[in-house]
């Protein structure tokens, strides 16, 4: 990097308030690093090198990249049946759920966060503290034994549940756990 992109990457983090940490690397050797803003704003604790971030949605994709792996190798189909591997999917889930309508937000299972229901993502974690929420089996409380949202197929709606029970999935049949 040159002196004149450092200063391209200052000039942005302090026009956009960009709040995180940059790392620059080419072969291994560290070119550009910088924390900035805050890890904790209400607190005002900066950034810093051990900050863990929350990518919330963003582990949508590894999830999705881990259950095309195992399609890769011939391990389940976008076109399995779910209840084939999740013996703790409740009775009133339907029997046509796919991989596929997971991985689409097109299963019609009910969700723990319902945009449609509820407006403020905090209000979950009052009654659930995320801090207790330890493995993909965990979740399941939050949503499992609750009616289909809608019939397999018919809508997409989008669904953080179906890719709680994708991650479940990835566990039952690598037998690797995803926490």
């Amino acid at each position: 990097m040159t002196h004149h992109d450092f200063q391209a990457v200052n000039a942005l983090k302090q026009h956009t308030n960009f709040s995180g940490s940059i790392l620059v690397q080419q072969h291994e050797k560290t070119l550009f690093y910088a924390d900035h803003g805050y890890a904790n704003r209400a607190e005002c604790i900066p950034n810093h090198r051990e900050t863990k971030y929350g990518i919330a949605s963003g582990c949508k994709w590894f999830t999705a990249i881990a259950i095309c792996m195992l399609v890769e190798r011939g391990e389940l189909t976008f076109e399995t049946k779910i209840k084939k591997y999740l013996d703790k999917v409740a009775s009133h889930v339907s029997d046509e759920i796919t991989v596929h309508h997971l991985l689409t937000h097109t299963s019609g299972i009910a969700d723990y966060f319902d945009e449609d229901e509820m407006d403020d993502f905090e209000e979950l974690w009052v009654t659930n503290p995320m801090y207790r929420l330890r493995t993909v089996e965990s979740f399941l409380p939050l949503f499992i034994d609750q009616p289909m949202k809608h019939p397999v197929g018919e809508r997409f709606h989008y669904n953080n549940a179906g890719y709680i029970l994708l991650g479940w999935l990835i566990e039952q049949i690598s037998k690797k756990t995803v926490c």
